[in-house]
């Protein structure tokens, strides 16, 4: 029901200006303006005063309508209606008299007069003079602890950020008072300064709770630390909240006395920090790992941080040994989340998740939600996933990583050794790596060093100093859009890895990978497995030979020669690729691999050859133009894969001599319904359009123009 306004005007009640008997009291013939001459025992019977034959009275229907309209006009005149001994009250009540407003309380005795009761059953509420008495104004923590203030008084402390409203409480708070060392919360007074009776107690809300009570300043360089973190430690044993940091720069420092190497502030149980007015900035240390903001260890409830920026201290940092220098440091803890939150100039990784070492066993992280975070310009990494069951990012930017190896945008890599507990599912939505001396974005994994899954959205890795993304012996990826773009190595490659699921690669300007096959997309899977892949797009790429190895754009490849995987590649297509090798597509090794439909379009070399040794090879579809241009003797598609089926292709005019459009040496193999389209076809001598060495194979529909 919407809000109803106030009758704007003296609200009189019904019937009050009727004129004559035109109003009498009900079931009377009387007139009365009075309230306890209306209210009768035949007001309060009803119409039962009307006989089976008989018709109400015009004087009785405003008679009942004036009387209860002069009880709304009552309450319109009183606001809270007067006390009176023979009313029913019950807990809660509320009266007021000449003296003031009263309120009955348990189990009070509601037919004693609040004015004289003495507070026994009524509780009455304190003017504005009766509070103005019992406030104390201050301006420091001392000039309250110098009062010997009573219960129920009330101290305002006008102190800039420590600013607050404290009452004074009876009650034992000896331990609390002792454990809140910056009198953010408690203040002992002068006549019990240990607070055993009483203590004086800020007012706030969980919602509301700042370091600045217990001390921290912006634009300090020492001595924030201890109260930052007495302010997470007071507000976690309280049941947690959100804790509001000084806005402006707020400089931490670090404990070094803790056995760990500067542990600066660390989150507590059901703390969350806002920071969206705050920048938290590192003091310049001479140690060779340090954490900004740090959660160790929390393993049953939820904490974090969201907004603002923090910055290391890479810049001015004291020494060079070193790498551990984290902005923000999750180790394990169940339940953490990073939300709109900028991180800078790190001596090590922006965002580190992994296992509390410092414990036994170690604990791993749990659950970790990463909430459009940004890291820029960090010495090692910007996101190390190290150990965690669970990580979700919905949007990350990771840029300019450079210093010290891996120097990647986002590292995932378990620790090694016996008794860590390795790395569940991690799931990133969106992402861009860009600009980092290392890989944009880097799994590695072992038998020893286990990674379960990787999920991946749409993932954007661009000008990166090495390869836009590498996954090695991962048991399973499953990703949506892979782009990579300028990268000096290699565009994606996939090394030794399980079930593998992707929809879309897009490659542009990259290079090849040089530790192990020199293309700059690789396919490796496990055997057993399968790796199905949507699209391949490739622009601009160049694959160089490097150490003798064949330099392609795309490579398929398995050992042993005993494998069993299973390849599947809907659509590959490839524009103005520079190959130093022979082909543009090669597919070695073992198994099965299918390429439904193969583009290649302005390219120096052939476009694919296939010498599976074990298992079988279909290409069900080709258009391949202006391709070749660098070799004078080349196959355009070569097939040296026994029971291999190519179908479907379309082979455009070329500018090299003398060549063989599709040869085959495979036996038992199809190569049925292709067109050959070369107008010199017939003027290079030694020139073929289908060259077939095999034996068994079928060699038929093709058509040569």
């Amino acid at each position: 029901m919407a809000k109803i306004n106030r009758y704007n005007g003296n609200l009189k009640p019904f019937g009050s200006e009727a004129l004559g008997t035109e109003r009498t009291v009900f079931g009377d013939i009387a007139q009365s303006d009075a309230l306890d001459a209306n209210i009768t025992a035949d007001f309060l019977r009803g119409w039962g005063i009307v006989g089976v034959n008989e018709n109400p009275t015009k004087q009785d229907f405003n008679g009942l309508a004036f009387t209860l309209g002069q009880l709304i006009s009552y309450l319109h005149q009183r606001g809270v209606p007067e006390w009176n001994t023979f009313q029913e009250y019950y807990e809660g009540s509320v009266v007021t008299t000449l003296d003031g407003i009263y309120r009955l309380k348990a189990g009070g005795n509601a037919t004693i007069d609040p004015d004289t009761d003495a507070g026994v059953n009524w509780e009455k509420a304190p003017t504005r003079a009766d509070i103005e008495d019992l406030v104390i104004r201050v301006t420091s923590i001392a000039d309250m602890e110098a009062y010997s203030a009573p219960v129920g008084y009330v101290f305002s402390l006008n102190a800039g950020g420590r600013s607050g409203t404290f009452n004074v409480v009876a009650g034992n708070f000896s331990v609390e008072l002792a454990a809140d060392t910056y009198n953010g919360i408690y203040v002992g007074l002068d006549d019990d300064p240990t607070a055993t009776t009483k203590v004086a107690k800020r007012v706030f809300n969980h919602g509301n709770f700042s370091s600045e009570w217990f001390g921290a300043l912006s634009d300090v360089t020492s001595g924030n630390l201890v109260r930052i973190q007495s302010a997470v430690d007071i507000l976690s044993s309280m049941g947690g909240g959100v804790l509001l940091n000084p806005p402006g720069d707020v400089w931490v420092d670090y404990d070094i006395t803790s056995g760990d190497t500067g542990l600066g502030i660390q989150l507590k149980n059901n703390v969350f920090i806002d920071n969206r007015a705050t920048v938290l900035r590192g003091i310049p240390t001479d140690q060779t790992g340090y954490e900004v903001v740090a959660a160790r260890s929390l393993v049953t409830t939820v904490c974090g941080i969201f907004g603002g920026s923090i910055y290391g201290e890479r810049d001015s940092h004291i020494g060079v040994t070193g790498e551990f220098g984290m902005g923000v440091s999750i180790r394990g803890c169940s339940n953490f989340i990073l939300k709109d939150i900028k991180i800078f100039d790190c001596w090590g990784d922006g965002i580190y998740v992994g296992n509390d070492r410092n414990v036994a066993p170690v604990v791993s992280s749990g659950k970790v939600i990463l909430d459009n975070v940004f890291c820029d310009n960090n010495r090692r990494q910007g996101l190390s996933i190290i150990g965690v069951e669970y990580l979700y990012m919905s949007h990350g930017e990771f840029i300019n990583t450079n210093g010290t190896g891996p120097a990647a945008g986002i590292d995932i890599e378990p620790n090694p050794g016996v008794g860590f507990p390795g790395i569940g599912t991690v799931e990133i939505k969106s992402a861009v790596c860009s600009g980092n001396q290392g890989n944009g974005l880097f799994v590695f994994a072992t038998s020893e060093r286990k990674v379960e899954k990787v999920i991946l959205g749409t993932i954007s890795c661009i000008n990166n100093g090495e390869n836009g993304f590498e996954f090695s012996n991962l048991p399973e990826l499953i990703a949506d859009n892979l782009i990579s773009t300028d990268n000096a190595l290699g565009a994606v490659g996939v090394f030794n890895c399980g079930d593998t699921f992707i929809k879309s690669i897009i490659s542009t300007n990259n290079n090849s990978y040089r530790q192990f096959q020199n293309a700059s997309i690789f396919f490796s899977v496990t055997n057993g497995k399968s790796c199905h892949v949507g699209t391949i797009s490739s622009i601009n790429d160049t694959a160089p030979i490097i150490s003798g190895s064949t330099g392609a754009i795309l490579e398929i490849k398995n050992d042993p020669a005993s494998a069993t995987t299973n390849y599947q590649i809907e659509t590959v297509s490839i524009k103005e690729s520079n190959v130093s090798g022979a082909f543009n597509v090669n597919v070695i090794g073992a198994g099965y691999c299918e390429i439904g439909k193969l583009t290649v379009n302005g390219s120096n070399k052939a476009a694919i050859i296939s010498t599976i040794t074990v298992g079988s090879y279909k290409l069900n579809g080709a258009f391949l133009t202006e391709i070749g241009s660098d070799l004078s003797n080349y196959n355009s598609i070569q097939n040296n894969t026994n029971r291999a089926s190519i179908k479907n292709v379309f082979l455009g005019s070329s500018t090299s001599k003398p060549f063989v459009a599709i040869r085959n040496t495979g036996n038992k193999s199809i190569i049925t319904g292709n067109n050959i389209l070369n107008a010199d076809l017939s003027l290079s001598a030694g020139s073929e359009a289908i060259s077939d060495t095999s034996t068994g194979s079928v060699v038929a529909n093709n058509i040569i123009f």
